[in-house]
């Protein structure tokens, strides 16, 4: 309630940055977050059955479908300050993987990561978190085999999940208990 935004789009800002008892309110929208707090409203309702969650729940996801840009095929960061001006300052990953295994379709946002953020570095292939190519995120590919899987696209789940075991014996940090966060330091 205390994120509920009303400009433009709609959807929840970003929460509160410090410590009580003034904690300043960061104002601008992430798609991500609305993504987050779209599942969690949903599973609220679901629950409860109590009405109020169902209406913040399609609040949330009229903000992530604002953020769908049909011409480039993908979902803005989310918005500057003024809580209505798409950051365009970087696409991550996550929230086109997110998107499609949320809100299913956008078969696009998986071209465009394939197209963005496909990478072979450092002996494994993948995606980084953003454009810049500069190694493998494998939680972000990870994400990526959920969302191909969902969209019937098991070749390619399959292809990345193989390379995420490998990278759980062989990425650098490997202990083959876990998995590292990606396939070189500082990414």
């Amino acid at each position: 309630r205390e994120t509920r935004d009303a400009r433009c789009q709609g959807g929840y800002t970003g929460g509160y940055e410090g410590w009580e008892p003034n904690p300043d309110k960061l104002f601008f929208k992430s798609t991500e977050h609305n993504l987050d707090a779209y599942v969690a409203f949903r599973l609220l309702h679901d629950i409860s059955r109590d009405a109020k969650w169902r209406q913040r729940a399609l609040h949330a996801r009229h903000f992530v479908e604002s953020m769908w840009d049909a011409d480039g095929g993908h979902f803005w960061t989310g918005t500057l300050n003024d809580g209505c001006t798409p950051n365009k300052a970087d696409i991550p990953l996550d929230i086109q993987a997110w998107a499609v295994m949320v809100l299913g379709g956008h078969p696009a946002a998986l071209r465009w990561a394939e197209n963005n953020a496909r990478v072979v570095a450092d002996g494994f292939r993948g995606f980084d978190f953003n454009t810049d190519r500069d190694g493998v995120w494998f939680e972000g590919t990870g994400q990526m085999a959920v969302a191909y899987q969902l969209n019937r696209q098991n070749d390619q789940s399959d292809a990345y999940t193989g390379e995420l075991g490998k990278a759980q014996q062989s990425a650098l940090n490997a202990n083959g208990k876990g998995i590292v966060a990606a396939s070189r330091d500082g990414l």
